[in-house]
């Protein structure tokens, strides 16, 4: 029997044909161009649908971006063409592009920005944004997006639960933020409350201008604004509230921990399974939505209430207003 080589030519010694020789050099050659081209092949065949961007290494993105893998894995368990998801962080968001997605999902105010700069031809669903970051930033792309903040109203319906004797409602205004002014002062009318808007063009005012509003305001409201409410404002902020018996109602978990009083807010494992179904949507149909959390926890810190002498709902009586939602 011939013996067969590593590149399937018969081994016949040296009565082959020239014919034959040449075929066996062709065929070596094949092999070992497919060879060389191999690792670009499998390459292409570990790019992404989705590019989880994450603006930086704090537990909200990371849990964010695993509860976004986990539904999204759950959508797919019956589909073969499920889209496929990788996360990257700033640094390596040019790496990541040299082969593009078809979808950015940045998780956070800073991979928004990013994402708009270098990729704004990529369809995008911006994630862990404020309403008014966004809408600022978005541009011409017009990026969707799933808000940082519970919608307006049900904070409103909040307040008026947890907080029946405090009707004149603080909110503290960034110099970006003027387009909220009309539709907060109509909301706030509707739920029968007195908004106070305190207007804040640098970070280093806030004390200033929250000491000033001492008599005026019941209770400060808190909306995601980077530029006011940040680890180097936080601690300032609470501490000047708390002097002039002001409560604060939070927009996250970590700031009801911190000092907040209370609020609404949607988790990392909300916010990531929220994301994948609506980034498995835009990636069957394109279109641009820009919508606020459905998910929400409620959350209230009982420390705050006792140092401020004001008496909370009972956990039972916050759970059944959730559920009346």
């Amino acid at each position: 029997m011939k013996g067969i080589d590593a590149s399937g030519c018969a081994r016949t010694g040296p009565l082959n044909t020239i014919a034959a020789t040449g075929r066996c050099v062709w065929r070596a050659r094949l092999l070992l161009a497919l060879a060389l081209a191999w690792p670009a092949v499998s390459g292409a065949l570990q790019s992404s649908d989705i590019l989880l961007l994450q603006s930086g290494k704090a537990a909200i993105y990371s849990q964010t971006v695993e509860a976004f893998e986990q539904r999204l894995e759950q959508l797919c368990a019956k589909n073969r063409d499920c889209p496929r998801a990788r996360s990257a962080g700033l640094h390596e968001l040019k790496t990541a592009l040299s082969d593009p997605p078809r979808l950015i999902v940045s998780l956070g105010h800073n991979a928004s920005l990013e994402a708009l700069a270098q990729a704004h031809e990529i369809p995008q669903l911006h994630v862990l944004v404020s309403e008014t970051r966004h809408q600022l930033h978005r541009g011409e792309a017009r990026a969707s997006a799933i808000y940082l903040e519970q919608p307006l109203r049900r904070q409103l319906d909040f307040i008026r639960f947890a907080f029946p004797d405090r009707r004149r409602i603080g909110i503290l205004l960034g110099e970006h933020a003027e387009t909220l002014r009309e539709s907060l002062l109509a909301l706030t009318r509707a739920a029968g409350l007195d908004l106070h808007v305190i207007e804040i063009d640098s970070p280093r005012a806030i004390g200033k201008r929250l000491n000033a509003q001492a008599g005026a305001i019941d209770l400060l409201l808190a909306l995601p604004d980077p530029a006011i409410y940040n680890r180097e404002t936080l601690a300032g902020l609470f501490l000047t509230a708390y002097r002039n018996r002001i409560p604060v109602i939070g927009f996250s978990e970590s700031m009801i921990r911190a000092g907040a009083i209370g609020g609404i807010y949607s988790s990392p494992a909300t916010t990531g399974a929220e994301a994948a179904q609506l980034a498995l949507q835009l990636l069957n149909e394109p279109r641009h939505v820009e919508t606020h959390p459905s998910l929400l926890q409620v959350q209230v810190n009982r420390r705050v209430a006792g140092a401020l002498h004001i008496q909370l709902p009972t956990d039972s009586e916050i759970q059944r207003w959730k559920e009346g939602l």
